[in-house]
């Protein structure tokens, strides 16, 4: 888990049908700690970069999101709904997939364009 999972969380409780505009102090009320100074000075913090080291943007990315319209001068960045979402961690293209209950949940609330919390997953045995 990443410590910028609070924020993919919120965002996958947002509005698809729109963009969503965050102050930096609003991201940080979510996070519940401060950006590092490096979000507030460069550009490239905020890239929609995939992989190890980008745990930030993993944390929109997976949760069916993209940052763009980023103002440094202004504090703030929009997310907007990605047009084709990403594949859940975990999940593999090749045989079975293997999913956490929190993935699938994501990956259901993306490909419905619903909320988490609208989503109840039960597993019969």
């Amino acid at each position: 888990m990443s410590k910028y999972d609070r924020l993919g969380e919120h965002l996958s409780g947002l509005d698809r049908g729109t963009s969503n505009t965050l102050s930096f102090e609003r991201i940080e009320a979510i996070l519940g700690f401060r950006l590092p100074k490096s979000a507030r000075q460069y550009q490239a913090w905020w890239a929609n970069q995939v992989g190890q080291g980008h745990v930030q943007s993993n944390a929109w990315l997976d949760n069916g999101w993209h940052a763009e319209l980023l103002s440094l001068r202004n504090k703030h960045v929009t997310f907007r709904p990605a047009a084709t979402p990403r594949a859940p961690k975990g999940a593999r293209s090749s045989g079975k997939s293997v999913l956490s209950i929190d993935d699938a949940n994501r990956a259901l609330a993306i490909h419905y364009g619903l909320r988490t919390s609208q989503i109840e997953i039960s597993l019969k045995g």
